[in-house]
């Protein structure tokens, strides 16, 4: 299955305080967070084209397909499979989840239980797949949200799942520049930081 992959869009969820928002912001920004996933792990297939690039195993980096598949995992364990995150910071982290969607997810992108030597081993499903699997956790996602009431503690694990989401984007471009790789990132426009000062 082919994807056309999103440019990500510089717009009021930059100067937003993503702590403290609503519904709605939350969905843009899910989705817009999302993109720029896919947009990073496109620039890395054209970065990589008939370079044969080495992932070498080290302690600063995953494997691209781990990577991708955790930020699915990480947002479907603490949301979509999560039966106390109505509750916040006071859910119980112990507590069973539900079964994911895809049934080597917690063998494959648990970071607790996957050491970090071991991921560059695995035998992780087709970049494909991972994404159908980024799509279906969104999904599954942006729809419980739309049922949640806007209040801190039931927005708290889906603006982690943001901010995961965006710590792992920083970590795909850290990762290229480790290893060499271009990736064209397009930059925001120039603008003012506060209204220019008038001085008597």
């Amino acid at each position: 299955m082919a994807y056309e992959l999103p440019v990500p869009s510089f717009s009021r969820l930059d100067q937003a305080d993503l702590r403290t928002a609503g519904r709605e912001l939350l969905s843009l920004a899910l989705m817009d967070a999302r993109n720029h996933t896919l947009f990073l792990i496109g620039e890395y297939q054209k970065a990589m084209e008939g370079q044969g690039v080495d992932f070498p195993c080290l302690p600063e980096l995953n494997p691209p397909l781990w990577e991708l598949g955790h930020v699915g995992w990480f947002q479907e364990r603490w949301i979509g499979r999560n039966l106390q995150r109505h509750q916040g910071p006071r859910a119980d982290p112990q507590a069973t989840p539900l079964a994911s969607v895809q049934p080597q997810a917690d063998f494959w992108w648990d970071s607790s239980r996957m050491p970090h030597d071991r991921r560059w081993s695995l035998s992780l499903p087709p970049l494909d797949d991972i994404k159908a699997y980024l799509l279906t956790t969104l999904e599954s996602t942006l729809e419980l949200l739309a049922k949640t009431p806007d209040e801190d503690d039931a927005l708290y694990f889906y603006r982690l799942a943001l901010f995961h989401e965006d710590m792992h984007g920083e970590a795909f471009i850290y990762m290229a520049q480790t290893l060499g790789l271009r990736l064209k990132l397009p930059l925001p426009a120039p603008g003012l930081v506060r209204e220019p000062l008038w001085l008597p």
